[in-house]
């Protein structure tokens, strides 16, 4: 009797529901290829995982030992449940939980998505020895982490407007926690810790703030960075209340990254 694959996870530590059993994808061309066709969900040809793991090699070799690398994924056993195979093209169609985050970013259910992502896309995973691979892991881990700091920013500012902008302050704090030097994240932080009656939490979020900016970069926090410090310091009520809400710039996953090359440049 076959096993079917519940769930994959690409969020965070990459791993498999199979049945009742949680099958951790380890870091090797197996796995990398399985997350690849899963994230990706739909045909992929052969041409373009050949370059994907072996840019650096011929075609011809590429191909040979793309072959001998499905040898390989089929010994995973139960795990490749699903996996269709063709002449020259190769498909895994499963559920995974990036596909859920980018379906809930494009519906605006900026809760949802939060939920959804636990890490960086496929976390663990080193990409030394394919360069294209690494290359795509690494703008998507970047698509992926923007939409995941719009989704931040939007929630927070629903937050705000139920009423809760202590529960909005630490959202924005895990936005600072994973960039310490976002500008954006921390004045939202500010007027939300503020608004929450926490005055010291965001002057203390200021200096920690000048501080590293003055350290690592040798610079002072901006003009307008510094009027809303002077005005929780003074508490100024009026001042605050005239600054808008951050709102970046919005990213949904929606962009298209750039296509992989079927065969490598020459010459």
């Amino acid at each position: 009797m076959k096993t079917p694959i519940g769930h994959v996870r690409l969020l965070g530590p990459p791993q498999a529901l199979v049945g009742m059993k949680v099958w951790v994808f380890s870091d090797d061309k197996r796995y990398q290829l399985l997350a690849y066709l899963a994230f990706k969900g739909g045909w992929v040809g052969r041409e373009q995982l050949a370059y994907l793991f072996w840019s650096e090699v011929p075609t011809s070799n590429a191909r040979k030992n793309l072959r001998h690398l499905l040898g390989r994924v089929r010994g995973l056993g139960a795990l490749t449940e699903g996996l269709e195979i063709e002449a020259e093209r190769l498909r895994w169609e499963v559920q995974t939980d990036a596909r859920d985050f980018l379906q809930a970013m494009e519906e605006a259910c900026w809760e949802r998505a939060l939920g959804l992502y636990t890490g960086a896309l496929l976390e663990g995973f080193g990409t030394d020895e394919s360069p294209e691979f690494s290359a795509w892991l690494t703008a998507e881990r970047e698509r992926l982490e923007g939409c995941w700091r719009t989704a931040s920013f939007q929630q927070a500012e629903a937050l705000q407007e139920a009423g809760q902008p202590l529960a909005a302050a630490w959202l924005l704090g895990r936005l600072l926690e994973r960039d310490p030097l976002d500008e954006e994240a921390l004045k939202g932080y500010l007027l939300a810790a503020v608004r929450g009656g926490q005055r010291r939490l965001a002057l203390r979020a200021y200096e920690v703030f000048s501080q590293r900016l003055l350290v690592e970069l040798d610079l002072h926090p901006p003009v307008a960075l510094e009027q809303i410090a002077q005005a929780i310091r003074s508490d100024d009520s009026s001042l605050l209340a005239a600054v808008p809400t951050p709102r970046p710039e919005a990213s949904t996953g929606q962009g298209h990254p750039l296509p992989i090359p079927a065969t490598p440049f020459m010459g």
